[in-house]
């Protein structure tokens, strides 16, 4: 029985690994996970005094791979049903 269970949590870190993996796909977030994150800093408004604003590229973290593919796939398959009827796209 333990090894029913170990291989079962060996499964399991492989597909959390590939689902993790799969959030910096290129095609999916256009950058790679080695690459550092990028910091950018912005003032918020002209008047003085206020605070800079920082914003850090968190890259695919908060991406459900799952949901954007679906989409990706609609809208391909939107797209080919619109060249097929002939419609120019907008």
């Amino acid at each position: 029985m333990p090894s029913i269970l170990q291989h079962a949590r060996q499964t399991a870190e492989k597909h959390v690994q590939a689902a993790e993996d799969a959030k910096f796909d290129p095609k999916i977030i256009g950058r790679h996970k080695d690459n550092p994150p990028r910091v950018q800093l912005l003032r918020s408004g002209n008047t003085p005094g206020r605070p800079m604003i920082e914003f850090v590229d968190v890259g695919g973290k908060f991406i459900n791979v799952k949901e954007h593919m679906a989409r990706a796939r609609e809208s391909a398959r939107r797209r080919s049903v619109k060249d097929k009827k002939g419609v120019q796209a907008s």
